[in-house]
């Protein structure tokens, strides 16, 4: 990686799901989903998912999607970052992309669930509770008892309402 990098954000495309699929096996403690999955979210779920390139090298994605049940909910379902390009705003700046998307227009909450161990997410949704200007909660959501053995539960994290900047 060179010393001046530019990061190009958009919508993933189907043939990207490979690449998604290889960068979220190399970000621990992600649960690594199927590679058909991968390729489903990034065709099915392109309008309100993101990747981050460097050059041709994805090095950044998130899955989202609005929640049917709440038509002004963004869920956050998967953040990855490699880990050569942690710490540069990146994960900040794919969800501003996202929730500027036309397909989140009427987004006013974004959740997310998240292992009570995993202390770099719960910062990076703290961080953008706070560049949203609004509140973050957090609360008990998908216990142990949902998930196979030795899986953590999965709290739940809201941040809103939020107005579009």
């Amino acid at each position: 990686m060179g010393s001046k990098i530019e990061i190009i954000y958009s919508e993933p495309k189907a043939n990207e799901g490979k690449k998604v699929f290889d960068l979220v096996k190399h970000c621990p403690p992600l649960d690594v989903n199927s590679e058909y999955l991968y390729l489903l979210t990034c065709d099915h779920f392109a309008n309100t998912s993101i990747v981050a390139k460097d050059d041709s090298k994805i090095v950044g994605f998130i899955s989202a999607y609005m929640i049917p049940t709440k038509p002004d909910t963004v869920f956050i379902w998967q953040v990855a970052v490699d880990n050569d390009y942690r710490g540069k705003g990146i994960s900040s700046k794919m969800i501003q992309g996202i929730l500027k998307r036309p397909a989140c227009k009427n987004a006013k909450f974004l959740e997310a669930t998240v292992t009570p161990s995993n202390e770099s997410s719960m910062k990076m949704f703290e961080a953008a509770a706070k560049h949203l200007n609004c509140d973050i909660t957090t609360s008990p959501y998908y216990t142990e008892e949902y998930f196979s053995e030795g899986h953590e539960p999965e709290d739940l994290i809201r941040i809103g309402p939020f107005t579009k900047q």
